[in-house]
């Protein structure tokens, strides 16, 4: 073995050494974690479940956003390129209203496909 080999593995045995010598080597998190809360019993987070649950339920019950729907056809005869913006507005259970924005784009592509995505050709409504 040459000096730095010897080197090497002196230097390797050190680092072992010190790594399983040292007070926090092997342990994992412990059942009293260092942010002084109490653990939870099964029924408490049953509990926590349910009630975030029911708060997600609560905030779904009404939202609105924006939604772009893009369509591009390469082809026969030429390509083509179809864009609509619409307003949607959801009421729980199942009440989904759309208004179109803006549109551009062929109006066979628009009505056909887009419209379909978008609220399945009903219900559309312009601003």
């Amino acid at each position: 073995m040459t000096i730095r080999g010897l080197l090497r593995y002196s230097l390797s045995l050190v680092y072992l050494t010190l790594i399983l010598l040292s007070p926090n080597a092997g342990v994992g998190q412990t059942a009293d974690d260092d942010r002084g809360e109490p653990s939870l019993t099964l029924s408490q987070v049953v509990d926590k479940l349910v009630e975030k649950n029911a708060e997600r339920a609560k905030g779904l019950e009404h939202y609105q956003g924006r939604r772009i729907y893009r369509l591009d056809y390469k082809g026969f005869p030429s390509d083509m390129h179809a864009e609509m913006t619409v307003d949607v507005s959801y009421d729980a259970p199942a009440t989904e209203e759309f208004t179109v924005v803006s549109q551009s784009g062929p109006k066979w592509m628009l009505n056909r496909v887009i419209k379909t995505l978008a609220g399945s050709g009903t219900g559309i409504s312009q601003e």
